[in-house]
């Protein structure tokens, strides 16, 4: 049987191990889980694709586009955010244009743009064990559209203003201390002085810093 000195000699010295663990310079005995962060900013490249109306005019595809997309992810598993971006369409093509009483024909370029300015609210879907995310989201917001015909002698403007919503969808992949975030997004601009509805679809991709 042990003594009561020996007993007591024992529970000293576990009561010295466990505050090895609490004295400075002794944390990396115990590991913490890295909690996540609540802010990201993710500047990306955008291409676009149009429908209908707006590919009539100048083409269906560019690939000449930015954006800026913010998120606050505090709320998990909803987000909230905001996001402005430029996006353009061009191309250079035999037409006819009219402008008052002038009819141009002939070899033109035609750009077609875009600047939405939306806020989004959205949900993050699944994580993985590798904290890879999937997210959904609804921007709402309103889009600048600018159509430019530059016929050689002179250019033509016409620029409108347009309710947006655009519902999106995608994923944020953890690669060292950034995020490599994928996203489309579909958006349908409301008609607006003299133009018709305007469906776009946009493939971006981005780095984001959190």
């Amino acid at each position: 049987m042990p003594s009561r000195t020996g007993a007591a000699g024992v529970a000293a010295n576990r009561q010295a191990d466990t505050a090895s663990y609490q004295q400075p310079g002794t944390g990396h005995l115990v590991e913490e889980e890295e909690k996540p962060k609540n802010f990201m900013v993710v500047p990306q490249v955008e291409t676009t694709f149009a429908i209908g109306s707006a590919a009539e005019f100048a083409g269906s595809f560019g690939v000449a586009g930015f954006g800026i997309d913010a998120r606050y992810l505090g709320l998990r598993p909803w987000r909230i955010g905001g996001s402005v971006s430029w996006q353009t369409i061009t191309t250079r093509r035999e037409d006819s244009v009219s402008s008052g009483d002038a009819v141009f024909t002939g070899t033109m370029i035609k750009e077609l743009s875009y600047n939405p300015l939306l806020a989004k609210v959205g949900y993050t879907l699944s994580e993985g064990k590798k904290k890879v995310r999937t997210f959904a989201a609804l921007g709402i917001g309103v889009s600048r559209s600018l159509r430019r015909v530059d016929t050689g002698i002179v250019s033509l403007f016409q620029e409108e203003w347009h309710f947006t919503m655009a519902p999106e969808a995608g994923v944020e992949i953890p690669v060292g201390p950034v995020h490599i975030v994928v996203t489309g997004r579909g958006a349908y601009l409301a008609p607006s002085g003299g133009l018709g509805d305007q469906l776009l679809f946009n493939l971006c991709a981005g780095v984001g810093f959190d």
